[in-house]
């Protein structure tokens, strides 16, 4: 699959008043609304001034006011239309100035209908008074093939090629061609252990609620955005995620030379792991229930008749790739097909994480959520499902 990340030149400074009015009158938007929408934007004008010299002013013709609400949302109503322009095997996907065109790749002629689509973006660019910053526009090719393909854009008169690149940042993660996410999860424990350290240079002493309050705030939020895109069942990386969380806990003075998951239960913080997964079926939850035009292109559902099981369950995919394995229903498979029938019935999300906190129990505090055939053996068949997601030092002390 060939991605164009595509980024508009001073998108919302270059917006035309008048053809910004034109499509709000055709979206509906008449009378006195439109009138505000006019007086809004208009009238508006701007000048220099260096020292005590001031230049005069000038009437603002395009853009739409920065840093306002209604910037963004003016903004995409003059680009909705711009996915009308592209074929229909080819994707595109809008978030304010940002914008990327897919498409799978099964021959010289996927490339040659993608390269179209750009033809057809610079067209309506040209049309309605946008421009390209061609030094910002890339592409990255996932998969295996290794020969890059050229895709050329036109800059003024001149024809260049667009720069293929292995990874590219979208919408705060970076996407490398193989799916790896690598990158992405080295930078952000950089960023994670840089916050770390500024909180254990300024607080020598931090007490239990400081210390949650600070690492919730600063550290957490870096080691989870996004998580279920990104999140690996490599173990390497989960352990260098992991490792953050346990020398942050070691900054409450009177818990440094306690263990990890003591640590844990006593500051109620729950495993990096265990959030991670949690946030996997939370997110697989918010698809099958609240979005039923998405949920069938992203799961592949078991058909029920005389099964047991909630409507929800999977059926299991086949796959080769390890990209494709660590996606995100193979990694919640057994555990989501095995939750009681009433799960789908659960109203909120609220709701939702209270059942998976109770589901889990103390399992939420221990790094390892998996289990090995020898370990399940120790524990009998008689475990119950609390006793069986239960803690890696309750697993040792059976092993001994």
């Amino acid at each position: 699959m060939d991605i164009l990340y595509l980024d508009f030149k001073k998108a919302f400074d270059t917006v035309p008043h008048r053809r910004l009015i034109l499509k709000l009158e055709a979206l509906g938007i008449q009378g006195p609304a439109l009138n505000w929408f006019e007086n809004y934007l208009q009238g508006r004008v701007q000048q220099v001034r260096i020292g005590e010299s001031v230049s005069s002013e000038k009437i603002v013709l395009s853009g739409v006011p920065q840093g306002s609400i209604l910037g963004p949302l003016l903004f995409s109503i003059y680009v909705a239309d711009l996915p009308r322009v592209i074929s229909h095997l080819s994707k595109i996907r809008l978030f304010a100035d940002d914008t990327k065109i897919f498409r799978e790749i099964s021959g010289k002629e996927d490339e040659l209908e993608l390269q179209k689509d750009l033809d057809n973006v610079l067209k309506w660019c040209k049309t309605w008074l946008l421009h390209l910053n061609v030094q910002k526009c890339k592409f990255i090719r996932f998969g295996g093939n290794s020969q890059k393909p050229n895709y050329t854009i036109w800059d003024e008169s001149k024809q260049l090629s667009l720069e293929g690149v292995s990874q590219e940042k979208d919408l705060g993660v970076i996407f490398d061609e193989n799916l790896t996410f690598r990158s992405h999860v080295d930078l952000k424990i950089k960023t994670a252990a840089r916050n770390l350290a500024l909180i254990r240079n300024s607080f020598k002493y931090a007490d239990r609620s400081t210390f949650l309050l600070l690492y919730k705030s600063l550290v957490r939020p870096h080691l989870e955005y996004c998580s279920p895109v990104w999140n690996s069942s490599v173990k390497l990386i989960s352990n260098k995620i992991e490792n953050i969380q346990k020398r942050a806990t070691k900054l409450v003075q009177d818990l440094k030379y306690t263990t990890y998951e003591d640590r844990l239960l006593d500051l109620d913080l729950p495993s990096l792991e265990f959030r991670r997964y949690r946030e996997d079926i939370i997110t697989s939850f918010k698809i099958c229930k609240f979005n039923p035009a998405l949920k069938n292109n992203v799961f592949l559902f078991a058909r029920r008749e005389g099964l047991r099981g909630h409507e929800f369950s999977f059926a299991k995919e086949r796959c080769s790739a390890r990209p494709f394995k660590n996606f995100l229903p193979n990694r919640i498979f057994s555990t989501w097909n095995d939750f009681p029938q009433t799960f789908p019935q659960i109203p909120n999300l609220n709701g939702l994480k209270t059942f998976i906190d109770d589901y889990f129990g103390r399992t939420r505090y221990s790094c390892h959520l998996t289990l090995s055939r020898k370990d399940l053996e120790c524990l009998g068949d008689g475990a119950t499902k609390s006793e069986v997601w239960c803690s890696t030092r309750v697993v040792t002390h059976l092993r001994a």
